[in-house]
Order: structure tokens, then C-alpha cells, then sequence
């Protein structure tokens, strides 16, 4: 009998340690108030609407937007790279619609990780927009190059991810040239180079090198603790990938001290010649003037000068 009341006993603990907790009751002044708080959370406006950034973006308000996006320090990049619910322009395609470089650069400063590749809701980007409103060929030059530089951020990203298949791909469409892959991005403590040596992924390296012959292999990244390539595939136990990055190192340094000898003997070949010519310019004219006045002859002299 004490057995079966012991069991009783945790079967009904069991079953109200599991059972659904009970709302709790509203009651005084605060009636109701969980139900308003969470009305309010679901109606949350979206952060680039609530600081007003975009709609100061989309009334071309611009000295009001560099102001708002100065004193928004909570806002991140990934918020400008969503689009608002109800909104079919995003704060890139505004700036766009209106043309406005200065615009583009202090958000560029502020975020620059901001996709200037996303799209409308139809479906648009911000170049496509810049074209359709007939923005100016300064605007749309500048948007373009920002474009470009923004592919190294892609790579990067794809790279960080090991997603090689995407980077692959990226690499292949972009127009990003070995300047911008020899810097580490702005925003960011690592290059492309250093993530594909964290990765050690030796055939990417070779296909980097490939596409790029003047790639920095020796970049280094903006961590405190500044780290090489090789350092950080060393760390990593990359050793076949460490052996490859030191070939290729010693191949590009003897590549930039032939090229750097033969422009010196070409310098020096050029600056002979200029003296060869320079004096042979000289002796022709002493000659010539020499058998000018030997056909001459010398001039008679006048008797009681």
C-alpha cells in the first residue's frame, strides 16, 4: 500500500512538471499588458525605418541622412542589407534613384560591407535604377567602382565560408584586379589570401596566382597581432599548402628581381645610347663645320688693317 501511494505520488509530480504552464492572469492596472507587449514586438518597425535613414534617403534629404546615419550607431550593415517589410526600395536604391555621390560614399564609410548588389522588391538593383532615372555618368561611374571592390568582400565572405564552388564562380565573373586582392578590405581584418591559406586550399592558391600573377602572397592582416599567410597556415598544420605558398613566395621574388635587373640594363642601355647619340650629334657638327670652313679657306687679310 505505501508502495503504490509513492508511486501515485510522482506520477502526479511527473505530470505537473510537464503540463503546459498557465498564462498568468492580467489583474490591477497592468491588465492585459503581456498581450500589448507582444502586439508591439510583432509590429516592430524595421531598424532603417525606425531610425529614419530611409525615408530620409527616399525625400532626398540628404544633409538629414548623413546626420541620422552619424548618431545611428546601432544600426549594422546587415540592416541596410534587408529590405523593410511594406518597402520596395532599400536605402542604396534611394540614394541611387537620386544620384547623390556624397550620399553613397558616407554610407559606403559607415558600412562598408552594405550590398550594393541587392535588390528591389521587383527585383532591381541599385545600378539598374541609377540607369532608369538617367543619373549622371559621374554617379553611375562611381557606383560601378564601388561595385567592383565590393566583389572582394564577396570573395572574402565565400573564402571565410569554404565555400569554393561560389568563390570559383565569383572569381570567374568579377572584374576585381590583383590591386584590390593585395589589400585587405575595409571593414575587415583578413583578405582573401588569408582565408584561403586558413583553409589550406592549395588548388585555389594556384588558381589565385594563376589569374593573378602580382598577388600579394606575403599581405599582411590588420589583427593586432599582424599574421602572414604562411603564419596563419603554419598555425593551421597546413604543411603540403605551407610548402606550395613558400614556392610560390621564392618564384614571385626572383620573377621581381629579373624584371627588376632588366629594367636597370635597359635604363642604362637607353641612358648609353643617349650619350652615344648626344655625341655623335656633337662630333657631326664639329666635323661639318670644320669641312665648312676648310672649303672656305682662310680669309685674306686686308693689308693695312
Amino acid at each position: 500500500m505505501l508502495l503504490k501511494n509513492i508511486n501515485n505520488k510522482n506520477i502526479r509530480q511527473s505530470r505537473k512538471q510537464n503540463m503546459p504552464k498557465k498564462k498568468a492572469e492580467a489583474g490591477g492596472a497592468g491588465g492585459g499588458g503581456g498581450a500589448e507587449k507582444k502586439a508591439k514586438t510583432a509590429d516592430a518597425e524595421h531598424p532603417i525605418d525606425s531610425s529614419g535613414v530611409l525615408q530620409a534617403a527616399k525625400d532626398g534629404a540628404f544633409d538629414k541622412f548623413a546626420k541620422l546615419l552619424k548618431s545611428q550607431t546601432h544600426l549594422s550593415f546587415e540592416d541596410f542589407n534587408s529590405l523593410p517589410p511594406g518597402r520596395t526600395f532599400g536605402v542604396v536604391h534611394q540614394i541611387a534613384f537620386h544620384g547623390n555621390r556624397a550620399a553613397l560614399e558616407a554610407i559606403l564609410t559607415a558600412h562598408p560591407r552594405v550590398d550594393l548588389k541587392m535588390l528591389t522588391k521587383d527585383g532591381k538593383t541599385a545600378e539598374e535604377v541609377a540607369v532608369e532615372e538617367g543619373t549622371d555618368a559621374s554617379f553611375l561611374g562611381f557606383l560601378r567602382d564601388c561595385m567592383r571592390r565590393q566583389g572582394v568582400h564577396e570573395l572574402v565572405s565565400a573564402a571565410q565560408a569554404g565555400e569554393w564552388e561560389k568563390f570559383s564562380a565569383l572569381l570567374a565573373s568579377s572584374s576585381v584586379v590583383a590591386a584590390e586582392l593585395n589589400t585587405v578590405p575595409i571593414g575587415r581584418k583578413w583578405g582573401v589570401i588569408h582565408q584561403v591559406s586558413y583553409w589550406g586550399e592549395e588548388g585555389v592558391l594556384q588558381t589565385l596566382v594563376a589569374d593573378h600573377p602580382t598577388l600579394d602572397l606575403e599581405l599582411k592582416t590588420e589583427d593586432d597581432a599582424p599574421q602572414t599567410p604562411l603564419n596563419i597556415a603554419q598555425d593551421r598544420g597546413h604543411k603540403a599548402y605551407c610548402a606550395a605558398l613558400v614556392g610560390l613566395i621564392k618564384s614571385a621574388t626572383r620573377t621581381k628581381a629579373s624584371a627588376a635587373l632588366t629594367g636597370g640594363a635597359e635604363k642604362g642601355g637607353a641612358a648609353a645610347k643617349g650619350g652615344a647619340a648626344k655625341g655623335g650629334k656633337g662630333n657631326s657638327k664639329g666635323a661639318k663645320g670644320g669641312a665648312a670652313a676648310a672649303c672656305a679657306g682662310p680669309e685674306p687679310s686686308r693689308a693695312g688693317a
